[in-house]
């Protein structure tokens, strides 16, 4: 059997035939053009949103990775610096007339000291500064003469460091206490304008 003319025999044909039909229907096309429009913009919206947290997910993991290396870079220089107070502690002991020996340990002291600090270690200045318990580790508190020396660093025991803002070891310190009985006395430093004894 033959078709005839009006039946549609392909689907190209029927294609046609059905777009012939939404044509002629007034604003079916326009509906599905702005259905497939809307579709597109959340396509694009969806997209954009994961394109963003791949890259705040590659952010994190950087952040995560320098902090990690941070903080392995302080527990290496922490073994350095404990094997340089060991060195100190030697050279502190070690008799006049080991010459040669003793400037052997100090030149690799000097070279772990140079290498902890290589990797963004400082040391914290405590010397007659504020006693701050953040920085400091008081192992004592002796009494001093001067009122200004109260509550300040007056002698260090063991050096301490920072890593950037974060204190990777904590100065072991000796805290100065101007008497309380010596302010009421008037003991210690009189200023001249005070009337005291000259």
């Amino acid at each position: 059997m033959r078709p005839t003319s009006e039946e549609p025999t392909g689907q190209g044909e029927v294609a046609q035939a059905a777009g012939a039909t939404e044509a002629s229907q007034p604003g079916g096309l326009e509906a599905r053009l702005q259905e497939q429009a809307a579709r597109l913009d959340e396509v694009l919206r969806a997209y954009s949103r994961l394109q963003q947290e791949r890259e705040d997910f590659r952010r994190r993991l950087e952040r995560e990775r320098d902090r990690v290396l941070d903080v392995e870079r302080g527990n290496v220089a922490l073994v350095l610096l404990e094997a340089v107070d060991e060195l100190d502690r030697s050279l502190a002991a070690a008799p006049p007339e080991c010459g040669a020996v003793t400037e052997g340990v100090r030149l690799i002291r000097d070279g772990l000291l140079r290498r902890a600090l290589a990797g963004g270690i400082q040391r914290l200045e405590a010397l007659g500064q504020p006693f701050d318990p953040a920085m400091h580790e008081a192992v004592d508190v002796v009494s001093c003469d001067r009122a200004e020396d109260d509550g300040r660093v007056v002698e260090e025991i063991r050096a301490g460091y920072l890593q950037g803002e974060r204190v990777l070891r904590p100065a072991r310190v000796r805290v100065g206490r101007f008497p309380a009985g010596a302010r009421q006395r008037g003991d210690g430093p009189i200023s001249r304008e005070g009337g005291g004894p000259e």
